[in-house]
């Protein structure tokens, strides 16, 4: 059996392996030895222009001493911002210039390694506590990524608890500029990114673990061990580009975001396909992956390459208009001219700032078709644009895709979807994902991230799906021998001439499914009786759904905010079983939610109505919508880590399945373990096709919880283990072996993490 190294063996070998790869060896015992070491790096990566403009590459005691005015005393958010921008120093001579803390050129670039540095209050005065880190890799004397070690066999979360202390206690200075950390144990690797010592309440911010990432190849299979992530990750042109390309500073909050392996590879490959080949493609990343920032990052790169003209973002329903829009400004103010409607379009299209457009797929169509606007429309033809596309498995892109490509004669498409079109589930218009985005002889897939890697690497929740049997026998025609156990089954029930829909839509089963919801819906909105969560009730028409509501409404008797939306409007999508009536009745809704939140919405703004039922389900505005109903909307493109919970009385298939199972599987608080499907509808078959489907033929089993019955047997077992080790709970304390105290904390653990799962299931 080979010896297990010591964490001394390990940091030997990993410097010795940063040396053969560039970086330079220096000795730094405290931060004084960092701060001078920082200063020659500066002059020396900046020698031209201080040379240029003073005769030599140095810095005076005061030009420094400016220096450090400048880069001392911010936060971790505010440094990583000064990091990347160039700075104007007024050197001693009066003459102006701009100095370089970071740039994207390694020959220029100055790569440094120390390790064993002591943080004091003796060298530093902000140092709460004295610390000594591990390993610090220096670019320009910049401490920009700390890594943490651990001995082979210690659980490298105990390297992210340190480094949180390390965050309290003595980061400090020039530490603040750590960009990225690195944590291992030889055998497992993972890195994140920095952030804010405090939150801006004032709270202690930590480091969140599922923030805390593995890195993997392309093809997502995991670089676990240390020298082969370092010989990977830490390659001087690979961590540059990660600095200066991937590491994301978000303008409207004080955070810095490292993009995941997968989202860089995708980057990478879709700004490659469109530069080198000037071809099409799409990128097949699972529904909660992050797609959102991965377009923007590949938008932004596009944007600023002097060779393309124009970025479009287009997406397909208004749904996802103001989403998309405030996370691309979310990243970078200002980076994005929202189009209102197709006359503003068309105003946005002749401007020659290189601006990304964000609009529908609809307003492009009718610009291009509306011979008002054809003079400025028609300067596009030739022009080099690339045009990104969200959700782009949707079936208007089939309709509207080729119009748009015939106009825009050498621009490029670039699709992102968790849901791709094949074989299996194309719909009427007989077109797949691959024939719309077309790439010659290279694959239409330019890279794929899927279900059950994300739900692997932490990265979205598994799946609870709880089905409730509620068809009653007595519906079914008279004289036929029914099987009762398959009467809720629709291609049983087709092959016997059994009416499923008037089943599905008897009075009494639309009544004892909603006495179930309010009887168990505050086990799935408040469990274990802590963070409060968002629940969706997707019903299969409009008719349906105002029954339900009204019955909700009525028999709510322990004061749920219970809220219905659906389009029916004018120039809107008409949602199925949508008339006058249902118009009138929307209205309704919207005056009993305007009663409930002190609003003043009418149908007129209905759009306005829709934004604040998204905030309150995301519970950016409170009081939260506890349970909204629809039919269609909110199903899709709707992101929201508080909601937890999914409610079908609707057939669901494929890719339409698998996007609103995804609503709820977003990773949020600790007590959100899982996305929690309850089904009123025998959609096993469809869900499991689904997750076979978009998961590269995986096993469905491997995304979804076990049965109730299984937890419930589970629960009898570990209870019964934990009566042999102690008979009663008031025996606990009389327990003193230290091994049986173990083994009692262990079995209880067990028992409360079953009876937690337990409890999310309406049965219990």
């Amino acid at each position: 059996m080979a010896r297990v190294k010591s964490e001394y063996e390990v940091e030997s070998l990993f410097l010795d392996r940063l040396q053969e790869m560039g970086y330079t060896y220096v000795e730094l015992r405290n931060y004084d030895d960092v701060v001078e070491n920082f200063r020659k790096q500066l002059c020396e990566v900046n020698k031209e222009i201080l040379i240029a403009k003073k005769g030599a590459a140095e810095l005076s005691d005061s030009e420094f001493h400016r220096v450090m005015l400048r880069l001392n005393n911010h936060t971790v958010y505010e440094s990583a911002k000064i990091l990347r921008t160039k700075w104007i120093l007024e050197l001693d001579n009066g003459e102006p210039v701009y100095l370089d803390f970071l740039t994207n050129d390694i020959t220029k670039n100055r790569y440094q390694v120390t390790h064993q540095v002591t943080m004091d209050k003796e060298h530093e005065a902000s140092v709460l506590n004295k610390n000594r880190y591990d390993v610090t890799l220096l670019i320009n004397g910049l401490p920009l990524i700390q890594v943490e070690l651990k001995r082979p066999g210690v659980e490298i979360n105990e390297a992210i608890n340190q480094i949180n202390r390390y965050r309290k206690d003595s980061f400090k200075g020039l530490f603040r500029y750590i960009q990225i950390f690195v944590v291992s144990n030889s055998a497992q690797t993972k890195y994140f990114a920095n952030a804010n010592e405090m939150k801006p309440d004032g709270t202690r911010n930590n480091i969140l673990k599922s923030l805390v990432f593995f890195w993997t190849n392309d093809e997502n299979i995991r670089i676990n061990k240390l020298i082969p992530f370092s010989n990977n990750f830490l390659d001087r042109f690979a961590i540059t580009e990660m600095l200066n390309k991937f590491v994301v500073i978000k303008e409207t909050e004080p955070i810095l975001i490292a993009m995941r392996p997968y989202q860089i590879y995708a980057v990478k490959k879709a700004f490659e396909r469109v530069k080198r080949s000037h071809l099409s493609g799409y990128v097949f990343h699972t529904t909660g992956s992050g797609k959102t920032l991965t377009s923007f990052k590949l938008a932004t790169l596009l944007r600023e390459d002097a060779a393309i003209e124009k970025v479009f973002f287009l997406i397909d329903r208004k749904d996802l208009d103001d989403q998309t829009v405030d996370e691309y400004n979310s990243f970078e103010d200002g980076c994005v001219d929202n189009t209102e409607n197709t006359k503003k379009l068309v105003t946005a299209l002749s401007d020659s700032s290189k601006t990304m457009v964000i609009t529908t797929i609809q307003k492009m169509a009718i610009a291009i078709k509306k011979s008002k606007y054809a003079s400025i429309m028609n300067t596009l033809k030739e022009r080099r644009c690339v045009f990104i596309i969200d959700e782009c498995h949707r079936s208007q892109f089939g309709k509207m895709h080729g119009e748009i490509e015939k106009h825009f004669q050498n621009a490029d498409y670039i699709g992102f979807t968790g849901t791709p079109i094949f074989e299996k589930n194309k719909g009427p218009n007989k077109k797949t994902t691959a024939d719309i985005f077309k790439a010659g002889t290279l694959s239409p897939c330019i890279h794929s991230y899927m279900i059950k890697e994300a739900i692997a690497d932490g990265n979205v929740l598994r799946f609870s799906v709880e089905y409730m049997r509620n068809i009653n026998i007595s519906k079914a025609p008279k004289g036929k021998n029914i099987d009762a156990d398959k009467i809720d089954d629709p291609i049983y029930c087709k092959q016997n001439g059994i009416d499923i829909s008037k089943i599905y839509h008897d009075e009494k089963r639309l009544e004892n499914i909603a006495i179930d919801i309010l009887e168990h819906l505050e086990q799935h909105v408040h469990p274990e009786g802590k963070d409060v969560y968002t629940a969706i009730f997707a019903i299969d028409r409009v008719d349906t759904l105002l029954k339900y509501y009204d019955f909700l409404k009525k028999h709510n008797n322990k004061g749920y905010r219970i809220a219905a939306i659906y389009h029916c409007q004018n120039n809107e999508d008409m949602e199925d079983g949508c008339d006058k009536t249902s118009k009138d009745r929307l209205k309704r809704c919207m005056d009993e939610y305007n009663d409930m939140f002190q609003t003043s919405f009418e149908l007129g703004t209905f759009d306005g109505y829709r934004k604040d039922i998204i905030s309150r389900m995301k519970q950016k505005d409170l009081p939260q919508v506890d349970l909204l109903l629809v039919v269609d909307m909110m199903l899709t493109g709707f992101d929201s880590k508080p909601t937890n919970l999914l409610i079908l009385d609707k057939n669901l298939e494929w890719h339409n399945l698998l996007q609103a199972y995804s609503r709820t599987n977003r990773v949020g608080k600790v007590t959100k373990r899982y996305g929690q499907i309850v089904t009123y509808r025998n959609i096993k078959a469809a869900q499991d096709n689904a997750l076979k489907l978009f998961s590269g033929d995986g096993n469905p089993n491997e995304f979804l919880l076990q049965s109730y019955e299984y937890y419930l047997s589970e629960y009898r077992k570990k209870a019964e283990a934990l009566r042999e080790i102690c008979n009663t709970p008031d025996d606990s304390g009389n327990i003193i072996d230290e091994d049986v105290q173990r083994a009692y904390v262990i079995a209880f653990r067990s028992l409360a993490g079953i009876y937690s799962t337990l409890k999310t299931f309406s049965k219990l």
